[in-house]
């Protein structure tokens, strides 16, 4: 079953999924995905049904439409009270009616109030968005599949692990196609999932075509790893206007997409890697101690800001600097001045941050700039000042850009919590403050366990997060590899195998662990990759971890 999302009940009960249908179509670096999603009423009274939808931070919806029997339904754009007021009219006469719309939580969740399903009736829902493809360091462009398009199966009862359950007892159905095209060749398409062979549709191979393999087990993400030949060459796309808009429109007037992916030289990134002044001004006024959202209202503003400075602090190159800012009516700071990333000065920082509270009144911010601005500049650390606050844009976008040597994106970290503590399946929420206690989500448990140089300890502490009992983990390591080599390598198989949907949030630290493993110039590193996907039934490629 799906905890959160996907077609909920007004009591947040599941509608019982039959089948999802994904069609992906990409071209160059932008995807339409196209996905369809079949629900049955299996009560024996009228519902009605909700249906809550996570989407990627940068995606943008461009078409709904439903059919519920016979109906027919397709989507119009209207202004929010004109459309909620129509909505409650047809409902109160009986009609059926449909209505998709933002979260007021976050705008990376849509909602959908289906309105009275009858019993025994079924629900298709097909909803198209865009949305750009993020490159990664090798090159590829990533996509992957949102949760609620593949959904992982939890059998009711605790203790039940997925992948006890044999696909032909799943009670519902995916299937998973992409086609690709672009003015470059198309070199090769990977994903964590098995894949049908890439069939190429023309000679000059610049469409392809790939399926998802028969008995996907849902127990992990569908991402897929796009190639193109020529990577770094500037390409164009035309798009030609819609014969049914108006001409002078911008849907009805053709359109170009220009791509520039420019190749820095090595020497350049590797001097950036390590420079920088960060400073991180957090808002603790009281409103911080607000709920993120309406289905957890243990869920606070600011316990997200705590999870979202283990990240960042995690993520810090070693030797730059760093401070932390507190501000509401008064403000506070972590270090009289910055000071140095280290091993000893992160974990000072984490302990001061573990305990931070909204709990400095209002939310005055100029003293606070001012007497950051007043500090002098460290010699050749640039200084970047990241302001996070409780207004209604996402209070980290942007953050993703503190390094220039990496350059992934943090924009949706804080997002990522308020989505991943309600909408995922029977995964379990972070730790909280003295109002709950709460078993502590495992991606945070990893990173937590992460030292300031990139490494990780092969202790009993990574075994749990990882699953695995220290005797498995000790037998599985082969024998000419250092412990922290092992227990890092197995870190980043964990996070590449089972969290790439939040790939966006632990991308900087999982890189700088790479880079630790390249500087032990360790023997047999792909063993080592063997043997961590032999332990946790993983399937991925040394090339994928950047090694």
């Amino acid at each position: 079953k799906m905890v959160g999302c996907g077609l909920l009940t007004a009591k947040k009960n599941p509608v019982p999924l039959k089948s999802v249908e994904v069609e992906l179509q990409v071209k160059d670096h932008v995807a339409t995905v196209i996905s369809t999603l079949n629900y049955q009423n299996k009560e024996d009274k009228p519902i009605e049904a909700l249906f809550v939808f996570p989407l990627p931070g940068d995606a943008a919806v461009c078409h709904f439409s439903a059919d519920i029997g016979q109906t027919h339904i397709v989507a119009e754009l209207k202004e929010k009270q004109q459309a909620r007021e129509e909505y409650d009219d047809a409902l109160s006469s009986g009609q059926q009616a449909f209505l998709l719309e933002e979260s007021e939580q976050s705008p990376d969740i849509f909602s959908l109030s289906v309105g009275s399903l009858p019993p025994g009736e079924s629900a298709s829902i097909r909803l198209q968005y865009v949305i750009e493809l993020a490159v990664e360091a090798d090159g590829a462009l990533r996509f992957c599949l949102p949760a609620v398009l593949n959904p992982r199966y939890q059998p009711q009862g605790p203790g039940v692990p997925v992948s006890s359950v044999p696909a032909s007892e799943i009670p519902y159905s995916l299937s998973f196609s992409a086609r690709v095209s672009s003015p470059r060749p198309v070199s090769k398409v990977e994903s964590s999932c098995s894949l049908e062979p890439l069939q190429y549709l023309n000679t000059d191979h610049t469409e392809a075509a790939v399926k998802l393999a028969a008995g996907h087990k849902f127990d992990r993400d569908v991402e897929l790893l796009i190639y193109y030949k020529d990577a770094h060459q500037p390409s164009a796309v035309v798009e030609a206007g819609q014969d049914s808009a108006q001409p002078g429109t911008l849907m009805g007037d053709p359109v170009v997409m220009v791509s520039l992916y420019p190749e820095f030289p090595e020497s350049v990134v590797s001097k950036r890697a390590s420079c920088g002044e960060f400073v991180f001004l957090v808002d603790r006024s009281g409103s911080m101690d607000c709920p993120t959202n309406n289905w957890n209202q243990q869920e606070t503003r600011i316990s997200s800001a705590r999870d979202t400075l283990l990240l960042l602090l995690k993520s810090l190159p070693m030797g730059c600097y760093f401070n932390i800012y507190g501000f509401g009516s008064s403000y506070d700071h972590i270090f009289l001045q910055s000071v140095e990333y280290s091993e000893k000065s992160m974990e000072e920082a984490l302990k001061k941050v573990k305990v931070m509270q909204a709990d400095l009144g209002g939310t005055e911010i100029l003293q606070p700039l001012q007497h950051i601005y007043s500090q002098p500049c460290i010699s050749n650390q640039p200084r970047q000042l990241k302001v996070a606050n409780s207004g209604s844009a996402p209070p980290f976008q942007g953050w993703g850009h503190f390094t220039g040597a990496h350059n992934p994106t943090i924009k949706r970290v804080l997002i990522w919590f308020k989505i991943n503590h309600t909408s995922q399946t029977n995964t379990p929420s972070p730790a909280r403050d003295q109002r709950s206690q709460p078993r502590r989500d495992p991606l945070l448990q990893l990173v937590s366990l992460q030292k300031a140089s990139g490494c990780w300890l092969l202790d009993a502490a990574l075994a749990s997060v990882l699953g695995k009992t220290s005797e498995e983990v000790e037998k599985s390591k082969p024998a000419e590899v250092s412990s922290e080599v092992w227990a890092t390598i197995l870190a980043l198989i964990w996070l590449h195998g089972f969290k790439m949907d939040a790939k966006d949030e632990w991308e900087l630290l999982a890189v700088k662990a790479a880079s630790w493993v390249q500087a032990q110039n360790a023997p047999c590193v792909k063993d080592c990759v063997d043997a961590s996907n032999a332990l946790l039934g993983c399937r991925v490629h040394k090339e994928a971890l950047g090694l």
